[in-house]
């Protein structure tokens, strides 16, 4: 009898050993194995590819107002529009030159420039996280591969915005946001992608800073050129009368409409470059939370669509 009762006794720790090794082993392969909804991330590369596209339009507008504007300069005589064209050169080196001071038009199309190969770093960059999190769409070989081709156009673009110290520009992924990213695509273990993020935002959070700034520096030209403009007219209005100052008042309500749509539109570009790096943020908490389902970029988007509505307004 005394047998029996060893047997089942025996066979009950056998039974509760093997369902504590599986469980065991369930959980190991869960935590290496653990897969990421990719639509949030897809969604926050939509959103900016929105902003993307309102971006290089608001500034093409800004830089035709503002070369319109330097040309009509030139009809009334001011000097300073052919002495800034003529080029001055350096004697430290054969090839270099400079000119005497960049007329607004010229700003504008360099901003314009960094703001273009900043916009193509942040669209790689989105996209990279959605393939990650997709978790099928990468291996490391390729991964290595995106991440070379876009450090190489964010060190470009950090020259272009003027990322201070220039002898060391900056990169958008780090070098341990790289290693996380390719334990993640051999291990898919959500953690690893969570530390690409949070390795990442400081790279994200410097960017977006530098690109605000530029932004604001534009405002205050175009405030500056708005000034210039007001001048002349209000000593037209002084110098006519009648229907002359009727054409004067016209045009003065003209500009002021198109300048204060154009600081209206860079206002929207400065709330979105902050809010892309706010949402990158947000997403890493999200994920670390368990709480995608919960992750919102509509103000991305609501943003992207003002910026469209802005240009179409000024177009």
């Amino acid at each position: 009898m005394k047998w029996l009762i060893d047997r089942h006794n025996g066979c009950k720790y056998l039974t509760l050993t093997i369902a504590l090794l599986l469980a065991g082993y369930l959980s190991g392969c869960a935590s290496i194995s653990v897969s990421t909804d990719p639509r949030p991330f897809e969604a926050y590369r939509d959103a900016f590819s929105e902003v993307r596209s309102s971006s290089d339009a608001v500034l093409t507008v800004d830089y035709k107002w503002t070369y319109k504007n330097f040309l009509q300069k030139t009809r009334e005589g001011d000097p300073s529009t052919i002495q800034n064209l003529i080029l001055v050169f350096s004697e430290e080196g054969y090839y270099l030159w400079d000119l005497p001071s960049d007329e607004l038009y010229i700003k504008i199309k360099r901003t314009q420039q960094a703001f273009k190969g900043l916009n193509a770093v942040f669209a790689g960059y989105t996209n990279l996280l959605a393939q990650l999190a997709s978790g099928s769409l990468i291996d490391v070989t390729t991964f290595d591969r995106l991440t070379r081709e876009l450090n190489e156009s964010a060190l470009s673009a950090s020259r272009a915005l003027k990322i201070e110290p220039p002898e060391k520009p900056v990169a958008i992924f780090s070098i341990a946001a790289m290693e996380a990213a390719r334990l993640y695509i051999e291990k898919k273990r959500k953690d690893y992608l969570i530390e690409i993020i949070t390795d990442n935002q400081k790279n994200v959070d410097l960017f977006t800073a530098h690109a605000t700034r530029l932004i604001k520096l534009v405002a205050i030209d175009i405030k500056a050129e708005y000034n210039n403009q007001t001048r002349p007219l209000v000593l037209r209005w002084s110098e006519g009368t009648g229907d002359a100052r009727v054409e004067v008042v016209e045009e003065l309500i003209a500009l002021n409409s198109e300048v204060t749509t154009l600081l209206e539109t860079l206002r929207s570009l400065d709330q979105s470059y902050t809010l892309f790096s706010r949402k990158h943020r947000e997403l890493g908490d999200a994920l670390s939370s368990g709480a995608l389902n919960s992750y919102s970029i509509s103000e991305l988007i609501n943003i992207g669509k003002r910026l469209s509505s802005l240009y179409k307004e000024l177009t």
